[in-house]
Parts: C-alpha cells; sequence; structure tokens
C-alpha cells in the first residue's frame, strides 16, 4: 500500500510539473508575441523617425536656399539703392550746372 501512495504521489507530482511546463510554455509564447509586437511597433516608429529627419533635412536645404535668395535680394536692394543715390546725385548736380 504504500508503494502505490507514493507512486500515487510521484505521479501527481509529475502532473504538476507537465501543467508548469506548460503553463511555463504558454508564458513564453505569450512573451515572444509581445516582443514580436513590440520589436513591428519600433519598425514602424523607425520608419517615421527616418521620413521626420527626411523632411527636417529638406526643410533645412530649403531654408538655406531661401536664406541665400534673401542675400541675393538684399544685396540687389543695396546696389539699387546706391545707384539710385548716383542718379540723384547726378540729376541735382545737372539742374544747378544749367542754371
Amino acid at each position: 500500500k504504500q508503494w502505490y501512495q507514493r507512486r500515487v504521489a510521484i505521479t501527481a507530482g509529475g502532473m504538476n510539473i507537465k501543467k508548469k511546463v506548460a503553463q511555463l510554455k504558454q508564458e513564453l509564447d505569450e512573451a515572444n508575441d509581445r516582443a514580436n509586437n513590440a520589436e513591428a511597433l519600433l519598425r514602424e516608429k523607425d520608419v517615421i523617425v527616418d521620413k521626420l529627419e527626411n523632411d527636417l533635412k529638406s526643410a533645412h536645404q530649403k531654408l538655406s536656399l531661401t536664406e541665400d535668395d534673401l542675400e541675393k535680394a538684399e544685396s540687389s536692394v543695396t546696389e539699387l539703392t546706391s545707384r539710385a543715390e548716383t542718379a540723384e546725385q547726378e540729376a541735382e548736380d545737372a539742374g544747378r550746372q544749367m542754371k
């Protein structure tokens, strides 16, 4: 009878181990699923970050070109203002010489 009780206890313990192993496998599968989902989400975010970085780079290039255009325009305005002042001075001088 003792032998039978010991066998039942060992068998019951074996069942508990099998249940525990099955539970651990299930937990591992769930953890792998969560990890895979997290990796997929990370890849999506990496794509978004890359796009935003490219957009930012493009915006910086446009800003640089716009600043260059502004400098050229300011230079043109300065040159035209100088020419206008010179022409005005020459016109005043010519008006004085006619008198």
